[in-house]
């Protein structure tokens, strides 16, 4: 089963890398339920740290702005980057994440 949500999370990877349209529709999309879902993806405790690696990246290249369209005299591009952590946080990733690392560091002192 984490073999297909790893496979999952990879495409989901390479859709988002260098596009700022499909990240904001992924981000946008039915109205959050995309971003809930990744929430209890991760939020169980039986997801493999490999998933939760996947998702990490994910997440940082959802927060990571990549528009390279040239320069003009247009209107200026705002990033979609704080609206992304926004989202995240209104979702409840934020504390899933935050969870896992205190996981993490009371095992690794352990």
């Amino acid at each position: 089963e984490s073999k297909i949500i790893i496979v999952v999370l990879k495409f989901l990877q390479v859709c988002c890398k260098n596009n700022e349209g499909n990240k904001v529709g992924w981000i946008t999309s039915s109205r959050g339920d995309s971003l809930r879902r990744l929430v209890n993806l991760i939020s169980f405790k039986r997801a493999s740290l490999d998933v939760l690696l996947e998702a990490c990246r994910l997440i940082t290249i959802l927060c990571r702005f990549d528009d390279f369209r040239e320069k003009t005299s247009g209107p200026a591009v705002v990033s979609s980057s704080n609206d992304t952590v926004l989202e995240l946080s209104r979702c409840g990733l934020i504390q899933v994440l935050k969870e896992w690392l205190l996981e993490a560091d009371i095992a690794k002192n352990s």
